[in-house]
């Protein structure tokens, strides 16, 4: 496929108003607001959307579009949500709820999590703001490392800015309800792109080398990311970087957002170095030796406090408000 002959399917067609409603109940507390901010990192994120009570997000799983709504309907004790969902049929409507319940951790049990931050004061400090937040995962493998890529060495936001123009470019879009919303652009669509074309969007040369190989190999069956899913950490870290252009920060970043590895903590990442270092009192950013050893007394939750970390930028920064107290739930 080239980039001049890209399926004429991806241009902009009404999906119409929500055909089903499911509601689901995820093990509680939960809250949608901080999971979803989280999930979408930067205000910037153009395929997961919030209008400030619901998610909305476009899926290109198979030849048709999804299309669902998330609304939070219980309260964090005792949630509920309920998922507007535009679908072609059963089949599609049943893999849609799946990946949404995944995406936000809705089946996640974090009482590890809390009864370990209870026991250690800079921990709690780190979590209880957030009590209810769900360590959300991207929508595939191939999607976090896409993302990934677009913010090595970048922060959030300028990589968030160039990842919108990917998506933009190359991702199918559809109009939902009052909204035009794109979907995450498939390794089929990557796969044609040209250097010079996701130069001009803001990428690297080397950057778009490595996001066209990358796309070509998983097209081409080279390369298996959800068979990673099988896989021990240290084999699937070894099998991402070995791929051209996905060096440690990517390959942990992938295994903890793609794969939804919470014992893994991306040690090369500055801003998640630089936060400890403020949430810790550490007279200087630690570095990623000192970085593993201290993250390491969090065991299987090392992952879930640097998405914890993210998260606490939304709260100082006045975009989220922080859960209620213990004592006043």
């Amino acid at each position: 496929m080239t980039a001049t002959n890209r399926p004429p399917s991806r241009t902009s067609r009404p999906l119409g108003v929500a055909s089903r409603t499911v509601e689901l109940r995820p093990v509680p507390p939960f809250r949608l607001d901080a999971t979803v901010a989280v999930l979408r990192r930067n205000v910037r994120n153009p395929v997961d959307r919030w209008d400030g009570e619901r998610y909305l997000r476009v899926f290109d799983l198979t030849t048709e579009l999804s299309a669902v709504t998330v609304r939070q309907v219980g309260p964090l004790e005792n949630p509920r949500l309920l998922l507007d969902i535009t679908v072609e049929n059963d089949a599609l409507l049943h893999l849609t709820v799946r990946i949404v319940r995944t995406m936000l951790g809705l089946d996640l049990d974090l009482r590890g999590l809390y009864t370990l931050a209870r026991r250690d004061r800079r921990l709690r400090s780190m979590v209880e703001p957030l009590r209810g937040m769900k360590p959300p995962r991207l929508a595939s493998v191939f999607e976090s490392l896409v993302g990934a890529v677009a913010c090595q060495q970048l922060s959030i936001t300028a990589g968030m800015t160039i990842m919108g123009r990917l998506v933009q470019r190359f991702g199918r879009h559809a109009e939902v309800g009052d909204h035009d919303a794109f979907a995450f652009p498939r390794a089929d669509a990557l796969a044609g792109a040209s250097q010079d074309e996701l130069r001009g969007l803001g990428f690297s040369y080397a950057k778009a080398r490595t996001l066209i190989g990358l796309a070509r190999d998983v097209l081409g069956g080279a390369l298996d990311l959800e068979d990673l899913a099988k896989e021990s950490n240290d084999t699937a870290l070894a099998r991402l970087r070995a791929q051209p252009g996905i060096g440690p920060w990517s390959a942990e970043y992938a295994l903890l957002r793609g794969l939804g590895r919470l014992d893994v903590f991306p040690v090369d990442d500055v801003g998640a170095a630089n936060a400890l270092a403020h949430r810790l009192d550490l007279r200087s950013t630690p570095t990623p030796a000192r970085v593993r050893e201290i993250t390491a007394r969090w065991g299987e939750w090392r992952g879930a406090v640097y998405l914890h970390l993210l998260g606490l930028r939304f709260i100082d920064s006045g975009q989220l408000a922080p859960s209620p107290a213990a004592g006043t739930r």
